[in-house]
Parts: structure tokens; sequence; C-alpha cells
């Protein structure tokens, strides 16, 4: 059955349901991005346009994401998205809203001086600490220059012809080759639509041009979004592999996307849609009808770059999004900050009648970096879906929490209990090893009545799903740590929480654990180790206190080089006790003599792999076709970098700690073979070197 025939029988409308299981959603996005060769990408001007506004190395990331199969040869850039993205790339205050905020604040100081030279006289001074006119001016002189010169560098830091060297080969890469759309036809086909208030573009049918008047529409761009639409549905027609549509797109306007009421998060009951800094979209029921019919896609989703990334996050696949996770949190924080001050996430661009072609351009495109975080501000990662436990105290009205328990998918029940050791010399071995079972298995954690209050609401928020809930308690863990009353259970709880944090790309966790090692000086050595103790336990073990089937790896690597730090000695031979004989199921792991995964490779006469091992454990097998599982297959003409990358995924390694030899230049042929299955508590163990 053609795509086509299929589109014809089954001609009927998707109804959202309510609640809207956001998991589900995440949980199909990330499979359709990552598991399939019949998704289709698609980027609006919004997009490509806030890729010019964050740091390098968060385009890198996103760039390296869309380049890697089975997304390379199916991520477009459709014709209008490029013409709108040609407009804003003349004017710098589009791409860089630094540059207009530079120019306001270089307008407000020249002002501020101005005016303070008519109003500031002796009298006024003596009442500040510059007691006189002349040095009240001569201050406010040297606090403005130093001011500026901080600030001069932000203002030339924004050059398109910089950036286009690092997009310019991905759009072009990415561009559709499309014929020119038939603007007049479309123009009166999005006229008659927005009659019925049919999506998309609706929201722009109001739009004025360039003169004001209401009849005038000159360079409005009231029908680009149709124009935009138009050009998808096409493709996606043309080409009967297409199954599923993904449109990355900043735009939250209602012609674009239906908003539940309410939507079931992470393990969490029903929660109201109604916060902006966690609201949820998903795509406009009419347009998933619409492109169903007339191109058989089965499924479209609308994301942004921050949902995409949030996504990913929730579903644990976010390691590679790390810089882009912080811009993110950045943006959204800052749009948050906004939205309290009055702002109202409107960027002053265009908050006066005289704005510039560059502003209007911004709000054709709804490209306005504040408004384009205020609409994506849920923006939230989740810690893993087995942080565990219940809420420690209330939740906070302010920020919707989203507290998850039980079993997780990392199979933390199915592993061994942790081997706690008995015998230790030393006041530190000493506190770890008196840890109970409220530390150990804190999925039933509820508090300590006993500690400090503060400790709970901050593990509270670290178990939330919500970036802006964690960030905040991320913050305060210095002086949570190094509070007497904070318990070592305390301590040991947002160790755990700490890293689920960070393993969900709350960037302040990240930092925090990175930045570890500086904290544990003096004082506070014992306390900070205490923390580490519980965030390396994370990693392994899960809410009920065994050993998890597969480990909570995203941020394994900062772990392990913490572990290998002789300030955390302790620790690490605390955790290689607890590990106990389940450290046979590791080639790597904290206190084992091996530190490094080198996995020597043997190939036949014709160059194909034959074996793989790692010393004396072999961990391939031949590759059959019969009823092997192809999951566990290895592709041929695979690169030395791919290889690494699949070694280090299936045996839950560190990229970084992976080595083959003998390690080689060209592509070499391993479709033969196939991994051994390997698990926390399987059958395939190593012995030590």
């Amino acid at each position: 059955m053609t795509k086509q025939r299929l589109a014809t029988k089954r001609r009927h409308m998707n109804i959202i349901p309510e609640p809207f299981d956001r998991e589900q959603y995440d949980k199909a996005l990330v499979e359709a991005l990552t598991k399939t060769d019949a998704t289709s990408v698609y980027f609006d001007t919004s997009a490509l346009v806030w890729l010019y506004r964050v740091r390098q190395q968060a385009r890198a990331e996103f760039v390296a994401f869309l380049d890697t199969d089975p997304l390379r040869e199916r991520s477009h850039i459709p014709i209008w998205a490029l013409h709108e993205l040609n407009k804003h790339r003349k004017s710098n205050q589009v791409l860089f809203p630094l540059v207009a905020e530079y120019l306001r604040l270089t307008n407000a100081i020249k002002s501020i001086k101005h005016n303070a030279q008519l109003f500031v006289d002796d009298k006024f001074a003596g009442g500040t600490q510059w007691k006189n006119e002349t040095a009240f001016i001569t201050a406010l002189e040297s606090a403005s220059d130093a001011l500026m010169k901080v600030v001069k560098p932000l203002n030339q830091g924004g050059e398109v012809a910089q950036i286009d060297n690092e997009l310019a080969p991905f759009i072009e890469r990415h561009a559709l080759n499309q014929k020119m759309p038939a603007l007049a036809a479309l123009r009166d086909e999005f006229v008659a639509r927005c009659e019925g208030r049919f999506p998309p573009g609706f929201e722009d049918m109001s739009k004025g041009g360039k003169t004001g008047e209401a009849t005038d529409f000159s360079g409005a761009n009231r029908f680009g979004d149709y124009v935009f639409w138009r050009s998808i549905v096409d493709h996606a027609r043309e080409d009967d592999a297409i199954r599923t549509v993904v449109i990355i797109s900043h735009d939250a306007k209602r012609d674009w996307v239906h908003k539940p009421q309410k939507y079931v998060g992470y393990g969490s009951k029903p929660l109201n849609n109604d916060k902006k800094e966690d609201e949820f979209n998903c795509p406009h029921p009419m347009l998933s009808f619409e492109i169903k019919v007339e191109a058989g896609v089965e499924r479209l989703f609308i994301v942004s770059i921050m949902r995409l990334v949030q996504a990913f996050s929730l579903q644990e696949q976010g390691a590679g999004f790390k810089e882009l996770a912080r811009a993110i949190q950045i943006e959204a924080g800052e749009a948050k900050a906004s939205d309290a001050s009055g702002a109202g996430g409107q960027d002053a661009l265009d908050a006066s009648e005289g704005e510039t072609d560059a502003a209007h351009a911004a709000e054709e495109a709804d490209v306005d970096g504040a408004k384009a975080a205020e609409a994506e501000a849920e923006v939230i990662a989740e810690a893993g879906p087995d942080a565990g436990g219940e809420p420690v105290a209330a939740e906070d009205e302010a920020v919707p929490h989203e507290v998850v328990g039980g079993d997780d998918d990392e199979g933390a029940d199915n592993g061994p209990a942790a081997v706690v050791p008995v015998e230790v010399a030393g006041d530190l071995a000493q506190r770890l090893v008196a840890l109970g079972g409220a530390a150990l298995a804190d999925g039933g954690y509820l508090g300590d009545p006993d500690a400090n209050p503060e400790a709970d609401q901050a593990i509270t928020d670290l178990k939330t799903h919500n970036w802006y809930a964690q960030n905040p308690a991320v913050q305060k863990l210095d002086l949570l740590i190094a509070d007497p009353a904070t318990s070592d259970t305390q301590r040991f709880i947002l160790g755990r929480n700490l890293y689920q944090s960070a393993c969900g790309n709350a960037w302040r966790a990240t930092q925090y654990l990175s930045e570890l090692a500086g904290k544990a000086h003096g004082a506070q050595a014992d306390n900070v180790a205490i923390l580490f103790a519980g965030a390396l336990f994370e990693a392994y073990y899960g809410p009920t206190g065994q050993l998890r089937t597969h480990l909570k790896d995203q941020m394994l690597d900062t772990l392990l080089d913490l572990a290998d730090n002789p300030l955390f000695e302790d620790v690490r031979d605390w955790m290689a006790e607890c590990l106990g004989g389940a450290a046979a199921h590791f080639i790597v792991y904290p206190g084992g003599a091996r530190q490094e995964a080198l996995f020597d490779l043997a190939f036949d006469d014709d160059g194909r792999a034959s074996e793989i091992r790692v010393a004396d454990t072999v961990v391939s097998e031949p590759f059959g076709n019969d009823d092997d599982d192809f999951l566990l297959q290895l592709s041929g003409n695979m690169t030395a970098d791919r290889l690494v990358k699949i070694l280090a995924g299936h045996f839950d390694l560190p990229v970084a700690r992976v080595e083959i030899a003998p390690n080689f230049e060209d592509a070499r042929n391993f479709a033969g073979l196939k991994l051994k299955p390997w698990t926390t508590n399987g059958d395939l163990t190593f012995a030590p070197p």
C-alpha cells in the first residue's frame, strides 16, 4: 500500500487527549530523530536566527547532532526560511540582540551623565559618600568609563561573517532544492483559510505594511508561515519514505501549536499547563490532520531547539547538548526575570512606533530573544526516571514540581545491594560506613525532622524535572553542606540528586560537579567528599539501593576523574567495597586496577573484523542473520571513532577511557560481528589485569 493510499484510508481527525502524556510524546520524538530514517526535519527561520545568538560551542553541538546519521540526509531548510534568513542577516540588531542593548546602554549612560551635571550640586553630593559635586561627577565618569570598557567587546562580538563561516556550510548542506512557490495562489488560499481560522498563519492576518496604514500590506509577510507550511507538505508528499515530520521552530503562537490544559509529566500526577516556565505545547491538531491526509505523514512534531534539548535530556540522551542546555537555561531565566520586572518579554527594539526595518523583521519571524525564551520557558530537564522518593516538603507553588519514585528503566532493582564495609580507619571512612538505608536507598526518603529543613527543601528541588528549580538549589549547596545542622544522610542524598540533575543537563549542576575538587579543602573537605560519595553512588545504584542494570553514565567521565583525585581516595575505596563481587562485571570502575578500557581487535586475511576482546575476555561473537539481535550487530565500513563510541555506549564507559588496538585510519568492515550482551549483573565478566 502506497503512502498516498494509506493517507486516504486513514482520514480521521486526531483528538488531543487530556491530560496529555508528555513522557510518551518526548519518547516518540527522540526515537523519531535517532532510530529511523523515515523522519524528515525542517527548520523555521526563527530557529536558524537563534543559532546566530548563542555561543559557538552551543552552535557546534546542534550542527554536530544534525550532521550525524540518520539525520544528515533528512534535515532540510525550505526556501521560504532561507528567504527570511537572508533578510535578517542584513541587520546585526536582529541577529545579535547585544548590539541593540549596547546602543541603549550607551545612550542611557550619556543621558545620565548629561542630566547629572544639570542636577548634582555640592548640597546634593554632600549627602553621599563623595561629599561635593566635583567628586561625584568624577566618580560617575570613572564608573561609566569602566562599564563601557567591559561591555564594548560585546558590541563587536557579533559578526555575521564570523558566524557564517560556521553556519553557512550547514545551511548550504541542508537547503531544500525546491521550485519557487506560487505566491499569488498561496496568498489567496491564506486569506480564505484565515476566514475560518485554519492554521497556520491566521495570527498574522492583522499584520500591517511599512506605512502602518490599515490597507497597506507591503512587506507585511502575512502569509509567510503558510508558504513555509506548504513547502513542507509538498516535499513530504513527494517522498514516500517520509512517515514522520519534525518542524524545528520557535514560533509558539496558537496557529501552530495546541496547548493542553493538563499534562502528565515523568512519573507525576496531572499538572495544570498554566505556568510560563513550564508550559507544554504540541502541534495544532488540524496541521497533523492536513499533513496526514495530503502527504501520508503519520506523526507531526513541532518543537523549538529548547524543547528538543529538553526531550533528549528527559530521555537521558542529552549528553551531547550540555552547552546548548546551558544557553537555553540562561536565556529562559533572563526572560522570566524580564517578565517579572514588567517587560512582558517584549524586546525594546520593537517597542516604539518608529521601529526600524530590522526590528520589524524580528517581529515577522517571531525571533525576539526574550519572546522566544518566554514562549519556550518550559525547557526543563529531568534528573532521570529513577530519582526516587516522594516530595520531602510541600511543593513550591511557584514551580510545578514533578517528583519521581519507584522502579526505573535502568533496572535499579535487578542488581545486588551495595556491600558496605564495616571495618575502616579514618574519620571520613567511618562517616561513610555509618550511612544508613535512608541514604543508600533514598527512594523512600521523606525528610529528616531532626536535621536541616533547608537541605530537605533543596533535595526536593533537585528531584524535580525543572531546570529552574534545580539550578537555584545547586547555588545553595556550599552553604548547606557546610551547615552543622545538615546531616551526612542529607549531604549524601544532595550528592545523589546533584548528579541526577547534572545528567538532566541542569547547567549549574554540571558546573558544580566539574568544580567539586576545588571545594574539597580545609574544614569542609570531608563534607564535600560525602556529597561526592552520593553522586558516585547514584551513578551505580538506584533508589532501592540495588545495582543498576545499566549505569546512569551521562557524566560518568567526570565522576571517574574525581574518583582518581587523591582528595577523594576514601570515597573511591568505599565505592569499590560497595561494589564487592559485582565489580567483576565492569571493565573500569572506581578503585579498580584498570582505569582505561583497551579493546584488542583481530582481522582476518580479507581485512574483516573477526574478534574483539578485553584482555582475556572475548566481547564479540559471529553474527548470524536468523535469530540474532540486530541491535547488537556491528556495521560494515565503520570508522575508528564510531567503533569507540559504540563500545563506550555498550559497556557504559566514558569515550575518553576507551582505546582500540590496532587503531585504524580508513573504515573497516565489522559486519560479521556482534557484541555480546552486557549488563552489570550479566554473564560477561572481566578479570583484573
